[in-house]
């Protein structure tokens, strides 16, 4: 699939009715299993703001890029996005029923150099650049550069986790993400699992407490130490 291609079925369209769902996804983890499940579950939310076809377009722009964002089934959509922004990583928890993502060619005064670290814990997605195609499974990981076009979508419902980081802090990763970007990669072992665990325990603590200046530094130097090993190791699936 070429990177404007969109799915021939379902057709996607850009209506933005407002509906609501009652969220269902399931905790298969307790705290002493969580690194031995080979599937890691993204556990609930007591409180989930759900969003509608308009709101998700709006907010998935907000927290990651300019992306152009259409759906199946726009009336029946809906979603949840809980994210939590250290200093200069971000960390988000993803729910969605079936939506897809196309980011075009970026203007010559693009500042927002950047990667996302894609996690699908429930469902599979399907991603595309740079001539690139995969789908990725639970149990793996993938890398989107943000400033070439792609193509991301899920078929069916699906829950992630994402991580967005600056290209600035990886600078000695660079010719790793560049071999590597668009390919579906394992998290089975070593510093992926630990990262997976790593952006759960943030998103539950920074939802829970107020942290000082120094907390979020300190957290988000070991986000950025497990990053990096697990850029360093990557095991292609």
């Amino acid at each position: 699939m070429t990177a404007n291609h969109k799915p021939n079925n379902p057709q996607y369209t850009d209506q933005n009715p407002s509906v609501e769902l009652s969220v269902t996804v399931k905790d298969t983890l307790d705290d002493k299993s969580v690194l031995d499940a080979p599937v890691l579950a993204i556990p609930p939310i007591d409180k989930v703001q759900t969003l509608d076809a308009l709101d998700w377009k709006r907010t998935i722009n907000d927290t990651y890029f300019d992306l152009d964002v259409s759906f199946r089934q726009p009336n029946k959509f809906s979603g949840f996005l809980q994210h939590s922004k250290l200093l200069d990583i971000g960390v988000s928890r993803y729910y969605a029923n079936t939506v897809h993502y196309d980011r075009g060619v970026q203007s010559s005064d693009y500042t927002d150099d950047s990667i996302l670290i894609t996690f699908p814990i429930t469902g599979d997605v399907h991603f595309a650049q740079k001539g690139r195609q995969l789908t990725s499974k639970p149990g793996q990981f993938f890398i989107e550069l943000s400033n070439l076009p792609y193509e991301f979508y899920h078929l069916h419902e699906a829950s992630l986790y994402v991580i967005k980081v600056p290209l600035a802090l990886l600078t000695a990763q660079i010719r790793t993400i560049e071999r590597q970007f668009a390919r579906s990669l394992s998290i089975d072992e070593g510093a992926g699992r630990l990262l997976v665990f790593q952006m759960r325990q943030i998103l539950e603590f920074m939802q829970s407490h107020q942290l000082d200046d120094l907390e979020i530094k300190i957290l988000e130097q070991q986000l950025l130490n497990l990053i990096v090993l697990t850029l360093a190791h990557l095991k292609k699936s």
